[in-house]
């Protein structure tokens, strides 16, 4: 693309504001976020300016078979909302290679700065949603807010209070404001009524005090979880539906050994996506949810061996650079954050797969783009070492 062509690009497209479009979009309803995410993806891959910064990652070439895997395997199959899932995944995913490329620290934090401001208003819409439906509700009214289940609320305030926990450590704004953020979203995740969310948190904030080196921090936080799960000892109401944990972790379990059947019935190329979906009324002893609530077997599942290593191509050499990034101090608290989400979200997926989601799934695909953010600053930390010049701080 020429010069003249890039000075014709419409100033209100640019990356910043493309990516800030994208942010804001997870906290609408949810029909809404899938628009944008469709046309910005459509945008992406037909604007000359933007489609070239797209598959230039190690591993991302990989993705091209995965693509195509993704979209005939379920349309072999007749898999038809496995079909529409693939298509929205390679859209997400395709939005996600391009913010890394994009990516830079300011547009990073100031985009985490927006996020965490943007989950109030959610915590007061389901304020006032389970006040207006909990006395026309038998039982425990959950909330979902914009995000149709009401465990993607729950990821989703899950996640941005470890961003709050990132602002704090990081010493960027006032303290007081993202814990107050943070106080305000444990409101929606008690309302949500979701569960294992609460390890989700602990472990995801943990990790990061710990790459951090906050290690007082880190013991203060140990200290509060030790004496928050003796009340739960104590006072077991304290987080609504913990009694009905062991019928949960029952159905999970019920779920899991039908999902490794599942498997078994075409191991290396799968279903396509939401697979469990689409092969449970095949089995008349299986539990009909959408997918097999678990980020290890749900893989297999939809794309078989096949489809798995090549998924991982990518995220291997992703999570290489991560690790590189953090050895040679190029902006290691971003990668450090990148981390404490990836942990964060491996734990909660031991039970459940909220990732996969249009918004909880966009919201962590733009995350992991601050890896870009990252690698600029290693490629101008080494040119600086090969001319002699300081390096930049990280």
């Amino acid at each position: 693309m020429t010069n003249d062509a890039a000075c014709r690009q419409p100033k209100v497209l640019n990356d910043r504001n493309l990516i800030f479009v994208t942010a804001a979009s997870v906290f609408l309803p949810y029909p809404l976020t899938g628009v944008i995410l469709i046309c910005l993806a459509v945008f992406l891959l037909c604007n000359p300016r933007t489609r070239g910064r797209i598959f230039v990652h190690a591993g991302s070439k990989a993705l091209l078979p995965f693509f195509a895997l993704a979209l005939v395997v379920p349309l072999l199959y007749r898999n038809w909302l496995g079909l529409l899932g693939g298509l929205g995944f390679i859209f997400i995913l395709i939005i996600g290679l391009f913010v890394r490329s994009a990516m830079t620290r300011d547009i990073f934090e100031h985009m985490v700065t927006l996020v965490c401001l943007l989950s109030v208003p959610i915590t007061i819409v389901a304020m006032i949603e389970m006040l207006l439906m909990q006395p026309h509700f038998e039982g425990l009214y959950r909330c979902s807010v914009v995000f149709m289940n009401p465990n993607y609320l729950a990821t989703i305030m899950g996640t941005v209070i470890i961003l709050c926990g990132y602002k704090v450590v990081s010493h960027q704004g006032h303290p007081f404001l993202f814990y107050g953020i943070a106080l305000f979203d444990l409101i929606s995740i008690y309302l949500c009524g979701s569960l294992f969310v609460w390890v989700e948190v602990f472990i995801g904030v943990a990790a990061l005090l710990l790459l951090m080196k906050r290690h007082r921090m880190l013991s203060a936080l140990l200290l509060v979880a030790g004496l928050f799960c003796i009340l739960l000892y104590l006072f077991p109401d304290l987080i609504p539906r913990l009694s009905e944990s062991r019928i949960t972790t029952e159905r999970r379990e019920e779920i899991w050994l039908m999902a490794l059947r599942m498997i078994g019935s075409a191991p290396l190329f799968g279903h396509g996506l939401l697979s469990y979906h689409f092969l449970y009324p095949n089995y008349p002893d299986s539990y009909p949810t959408l997918h097999a609530h678990s980020i290890y077997l749900d893989p297999l599942l939809n794309f078989g061996i096949v489809g798995t290593v090549l998924l991982l191509i990518y995220f291997v050499m992703y999570y290489r650079k991560i690790r590189l990034c953090i050895k040679e101090n190029a902006c290691p608290k971003i990668a450090s954050v990148i981390c404490a989400l990836t942990l964060a979200t491996l734990v909660h997926g031991i039970t459940d797969i909220t990732v996969l989601w249009i918004q909880t799934g966009l919201l962590f695909i733009l995350l992991m783009g601050g890896l870009g953010a990252c690698e600029r600053n290693l490629i101008r930390k080494n040119h600086a070492a090969d001319s002699g010049a300081a390096p930049p701080a990280a």
